[in-house]
């Protein structure tokens, strides 16, 4: 989606490359993923010793999206499974966690190496370009109009991104310090980024906010995080 919307890839092979990415699972899920919380209801931090002994003790699982006050892990289902019953329980909203997460496999991490070599194959052929806007992947690098290497983004996509940690929290750190963005627009679908990103926010100290209360209040008075599924939102977007 991103690299359609920053016109980095023409629309048809954007489709492709969803398309056939999410082919691959089809029947052969690899692994799991597990979300755990790493800040409480009202974002404050979330102490987590265990969490680095248990991942240091636990062979086959990695930090698969850092996702603001949120860790996925992914790993072997063995390796998942142990976390889900290792971990203290915490609760998301109104969901308990350690949860793991149905019918995704480990994506981000190396156990998805066949997965990468595939895509590689089948899908070198995509028209990779450098974007019209500013964009920024999994590692906060940012590729800028006219002087992004075409073969670089390509590479990324189909390489690192597939097999090594996607750090949602850095990405928009960085897009917020050399952006200056004025709104983060959530495409969707669904609003499950808000809270992710609201957290990265708030950690920030961005325009004032520095928790759940203080975030929700600029949402509500003059909003900075403007989500496509809710209809008040998106008319200022479109």
């Amino acid at each position: 989606t991103a690299l359609e919307v920053a016109g980095a890839l023409p629309r048809q092979h954007a489709f492709e490359l969803v398309e056939t990415m999410a082919q691959y699972q089809v029947g052969n899920v690899v692994g799991a993923q597990l979300l755990y919380p790493l800040v409480d209801a009202d974002w404050r931090p979330w102490p987590s010793p265990e969490l680095d002994v248990i991942l240091g003790d636990t062979p086959g699982v990695y930090h698969s999206i850092r996702l603001g006050g949120q860790a996925v892990l992914g790993g072997t289902r063995e390796a998942i499974d142990h976390l889900a019953r290792a971990l203290p329980p915490r609760k998301v909203g109104d969901r308990d966690a350690p949860m793991v997460l149905p019918l995704h496999s480990a994506f981000h991490t190396p156990l998805m190496a066949p997965t990468r070599e595939r895509a590689q194959r089948d899908l070198g052929h995509l028209a990779f370009q450098a974007p019209a806007v500013p964009l920024v992947d999994g590692r906060g690098a940012v590729y800028w109009p006219r002087h992004a290497d075409p073969a670089a983004l390509r590479d990324y996509t189909l390489g690192a991104q597939v097999t090594e940690t996607y750090d949602i929290s850095l990405g928009l750190v960085t897009a917020l310090r050399e952006l200056a963005p004025d709104h983060l627009v959530l495409l969707g679908p669904g609003g499950n980024l808000g809270g992710p990103v609201g957290q990265v926010l708030a950690r920030e100290g961005w325009a004032g906010t520095h928790d759940k209360a203080s975030f929700a209040a600029r949402q509500s008075s003059a909003p900075l995080v403007l989500a496509m599924n809710r209809p008040e939102q998106r008319a200022l977007v479109t």
